[in-house]
């Protein structure tokens, strides 16, 4: 798996990539690049716009272990945000709370109550995955509505989350 380092652009017009691997560091040269970084990744290009953050979205994460599995992904809403949940691989789901952050720092003291509260609010996914009624958050993302301007210059397009990104419920992406 290759991760880029830098992307310059030369005094020729060409870019300069550097990418790192498990062999270790490489240089591409090339006329065009396509940034497609993802929502959250650092930028390696200075050039590649400047992306304005329009809300203070974040997802709350937990990953566990549970002997069911469900076919689907579940969506639901509770009174501060809602709730995505998704078995994965390996005996494994995920289940995460979309909040606003100033909700959740508001309740910083009792985070892994808050937690529980909410998703005790919910019945599919208690009732699927009832592991994670148990559980406690164990990562914190920035999932805010972004967007990149510009999203293209000379010799560079941004596509996907890397040009811009939404909550997917609000029906934009």
């Amino acid at each position: 798996k290759n991760r880029a380092r830098s992307c310059e652009r030369t005094r020729s017009r060409m870019w300069r990539s550097t990418l790192q691997s498990n062999e270790g560091l490489s240089v591409v040269r090339s006329k065009f690049v396509v940034l497609a970084s993802g929502r959250n990744a650092p930028s390696v290009m200075p050039s590649a716009g400047r992306v304005r953050t329009h809300d203070q979205t974040i997802g709350i994460v937990w990953i566990g272990r549970s002997r069911k599995t469900h076919p689907y992904t579940i969506l639901e809403s509770v009174s501060d945000g809602w709730f995505y949940a998704s078995s994965m691989p390996d005996s494994r789901f995920t289940v995460v709370l979309i909040t606003d952050g100033d909700i959740f720092r508001a309740h910083r003291t009792e985070q892994v109550r808050y937690w529980r509260r909410l998703l005790a609010q919910t019945k599919l996914i208690c009732e699927v995955f009832p592991d994670a009624v148990q559980s406690f958050p164990q990562r914190v993302l920035c999932v805010a509505s972004t967007l990149r301007t510009p999203v293209s210059g000379e010799g560079w397009l941004a596509v996907g989350d890397a040009s811009m990104s939404f909550d997917p419920l609000s029906g934009q992406g």
